[in-house]
């Protein structure tokens, strides 16, 4: 259990204290458990993936957006965050792919 840190529409914040925290034994079932997230969550019963802009998306400046405007995280700074961090650690060589590696 950990403390939550939501940010609101009004730009205000809140704590919901407490809440239930995923832990994992490695990177890799992170990883796993985050793809399949992103691949699965609905909102409607199925019908449709709320991520579905960011699934196959191959720009990483877009789907950064994409999620922050799907609703992955409640900052309202998250897409710009998460764009600088890639940049900073030159994280986009690692969407450098042959057409053979990438998965349909």
């Amino acid at each position: 259990m950990k403390d939550a840190t939501e940010q609101l529409p009004d730009g205000s914040y809140r704590v919901d204290k407490n809440e239930l925290w995923r832990a994992y034994d490695s990177w890799e079932q992170s990883i796993l458990d985050h793809n399949e997230y992103i691949a699965t969550r609905s909102t409607d019963g199925g019908r449709t993936l709320r991520y579905g802009p960011v699934i196959g998306c191959r720009e990483c400046v877009l789907a950064c957006q994409h999620l922050q405007q799907c609703g992955y995280a409640t900052s309202q700074s998250y897409a710009e965050t998460l764009i600088n961090y890639i940049k900073k650690h030159s994280l986009q060589k690692y969407d450098q792919f042959e057409p053979e590696q990438v998965g349909p």
